[in-house]
C-alpha cells in the first residue's frame, strides 16, 4: 500500500515538472526582390559620317503605322498623309534608319478629331537609352490634314562621347565666362541648319528651380549661336529670353 502510494507520487510530481522546449529555429527572412536592370543596348554600327538626314520613305512610316504600333493606336491616324509628313519631319543623326522607331498617338472621341503623336527613334550606334530622339506633335487633325510644328522636340540620340568635347567648346568660345558658375546637364543635336548645330543646357547649382541656360553652338564653324535662358531660378536680376552671345 505504501509503495503504490509512493508510485503515484513519483507520477504527479512528473506530470507537473516543466517541460523543456526545443527552442524553434528562427524563421529565415524573405530575400529582398532582385530587381533586373535594364541593359544598355549594344551598338550595332558606328556613327555614319554621311550628317544629319532623313531616311525615311512614306512606304516605310505606312509600315509602322500599320504593322507596328500598339492595338489602341487611333485607326485615324493610320493615313498615306500622315506617313508622308513623318518622313518629312523624322531626321536622324547620321542619316540612317533607327535601330529602334516607336510611333504612340492618342485622339479626342468627338468629331472631328483632335490628337497628339509622338515618334521616338533609338540610333544604331546607340550605347545607352538616353541616347534617343524624342518627337512631339501637340495638335495633329487628320481631317484637314493639319499637323503643327513640333516645337518638343528632344534630340538625345548623338553620340555620348561627343558631349565632352562640346561642352569644352562652348566655355572657350564663352568668353565673359557666364558659364564658370554653371553645369551642363543636357545635350542634344539641333536639326539643320546649320548642319552641325548642338543644344547645350547648363543649370546653375543643383536645385530643380535653378536657373537654366540653352547654348546652341555650330560645331564646324566654332560659333555659339545663341544663348537663351529659359528658367530663372537663384540668379539675380534674371530675366527669361535671349542673352547676348
Amino acid at each position: 500500500m505504501r509503495r503504490s502510494a509512493l508510485l503515484c507520487l513519483l507520477v504527479l510530481l512528473a506530470a507537473c515538472a516543466p517541460l523543456e522546449r526545443t527552442p524553434a529555429e528562427p524563421t529565415p527572412k524573405r530575400p529582398f526582390p532582385v530587381v533586373t536592370p535594364i541593359r544598355s543596348p549594344e551598338p550595332i554600327r558606328t556613327v555614319a559620317p554621311t550628317g544629319h538626314g532623313r531616311p525615311y520613305t512614306a512606304e516605310m512610316i505606312a509600315v509602322v503605322l500599320r504593322e507596328r504600333v500598339s492595338y489602341n493606336f487611333p485607326s485615324v491616324l493610320q493615313t498615306p498623309w500622315l506617313a508622308e509628313v513623318l518622313a518629312d519631319r523624322i531626321w536622324t543623326y547620321d542619316g540612317l534608319p533607327y535601330r529602334e522607331l516607336l510611333i504612340d498617338g492618342h485622339c479626342t472621341e468627338s468629331r472631328p478629331y483632335w490628337c497628339e503623336l509622338s515618334v521616338q527613334g533609338l540610333p544604331g550606334f546607340a550605347t545607352s537609352r538616353d541616347e534617343t530622339d524624342v518627337y512631339f506633335f501637340p495638335d495633329v487633325r487628320p481631317a484637314e490634314g493639319f499637323i503643327k510644328e513640333s516645337r518638343q522636340v528632344a534630340l538625345g540620340g548623338l553620340p555620348s562621347t561627343l558631349v565632352p568635347e562640346l561642352d569644352a567648346l562652348v566655355r572657350s568660345l564663352d568668353t565673359e565666362g557666364r558659364l564658370n558658375v554653371f553645369a551642363l546637364v543636357a545635350a542634344s543635336w539641333a536639326l539643320p541648319p546649320p548642319d552641325d548645330g548642338y543644344i547645350l543646357t547648363y543649370r546653375r547649382g543643383d536645385l530643380e528651380a535653378a536657373t537654366l541656360i540653352d547654348v546652341t553652338v555650330d560645331r564646324r564653324d566654332r560659333t555659339i549661336l545663341s544663348m537663351v535662358i529659359t528658367q530663372c531660378g537663384d540668379m539675380p536680376n534674371c530675366t527669361e529670353g535671349p542673352v547676348a552671345p
